[in-house]
């Protein structure tokens, strides 16, 4: 597993051709989705995400209130390995399971997508 290394000044370029591609296919999604650069740096936030307070410049664990990236993260290994990374927990803070996804971007190394899933955890019926 990568170790939690980033290059914070990374000046990664994306298009625009990139980030129109980004909405056309996340935009409707019923979760939150960005795209990252490996920085960590929201370059994209479809509709949900906005709405939850995804700024585009802003780092990505700023949206928890977060100074660095969170402990769990898997971006780096997606980044590094160029393989996509999956986490599943019970965040028992907000009494849900999270299904999370690092994505990378095969067309740009330094990018890659990060989303979760919630979702209510079975019950005993």
């Amino acid at each position: 597993m990568a170790e939690n290394k980033i290059n914070m000044l990374d000046s990664t370029t994306v298009s625009d051709k990139t980030i129109e591609a980004f909405h056309t296919m996340w935009d409707s999604f019923p979760h939150g989705v960005l795209l990252l650069k490996s920085n960590r740096d929201i370059v994209a936030a479809n509709k949900m995400s906005t709405e939850l307070g995804a700024i585009e410049g802003r780092k990505c664990f700023q949206l928890g209130g977060l100074s660095d990236i969170h402990k769990g993260c898997l971006g780096n290994c997606a980044i590094e390995e160029g393989t996509s990374q999956r986490k599943t927990y019970q965040d028992k803070t907000i009494g849900k399971i999270v299904d999370a996804y690092w994505l990378p971007v095969p067309t740009d190394e330094n990018l890659m997508l990060h989303f979760a899933i919630y979702l209510d955890p079975p019950t005993d019926d």
